[in-house]
């Protein structure tokens, strides 16, 4: 057998040959050390830092318009639900009482006025509820609004009642008739008595 191939000595440029010590290699020669090995490093972490700046950035745009959205639909939820009276037409009353009636899960304030424009509009009613109960009304015109509690709240479109009470004399006539009825209810049940001894 031969000897192994010895490796061949490596020169500069002028032809000089370069002494290595122990295992080591020129830069640049085959089987050497890489030049400047830290800089691919620096360059991957950096490529690794930028990719990690972008995700997060995108997550966090992302978030924001999510939290954007859902408190735009919040708002808008909100106002549609806007609580308003459940009666369809004005009202009318002969006796000067009524009951208001509305649809609302939160607080709300109820105002009443002598005008549609609801100038001079006093407070009624603040709490939580559906139902209203309103009398000792004169005769006249009123309106309600209802209204969401919170400060800033935009009022309903104003309700209508119209209060008329009973004339006197109507009330008279109606209290004869009635005792009239009421006399003769009596009239027969006494006359059917003596009729079965």
């Amino acid at each position: 057998m031969g000897e192994p191939a010895r490796e061949p000595t490596p020169r500069s440029a002028d032809g000089k040959r370069i002494i290595l010590a122990g295992r080591t290699r020129p830069p640049g020669h085959p089987g050497g050390p890489h030049p400047r090995p830290h800089r691919r490093i620096l360059a991957r972490a950096a490529r690794a830092l930028l990719t990690l700046i972008g995700t997060l950035a995108l997550a966090l745009s992302g978030t924001s318009a999510t939290s954007a959205d859902a408190q735009g639909e919040a708002q808008g939820e909100a106002q549609g639900e806007a609580p308003a009276f459940t009666h369809e037409e004005a009202l009318s009353s002969d006796n000067g009482y009524t009951t208001l009636e509305w649809d609302a899960e939160r607080p709300v304030v109820v105002r009443q006025a002598s005008t549609p424009a609801m100038s001079a509009a006093r407070t009624i009613f603040e709490g939580t509820g559906t139902r209203l109960f309103v009398s000792g009304l004169a005769d006249g015109d009123y309106y309600f609004t209802i209204a969401d509690a919170a400060p800033g709240a935009a009022p309903s479109p104003p309700l209508h009642l119209a209060v008329m009470h009973q004339s006197l004399s109507r009330a008279l006539w109606l209290t004869a008739l009635g005792a009239l009825v009421f006399a003769a209810t009596v009239f027969v049940i006494l006359r059917g008595a003596r009729r079965e001894r």
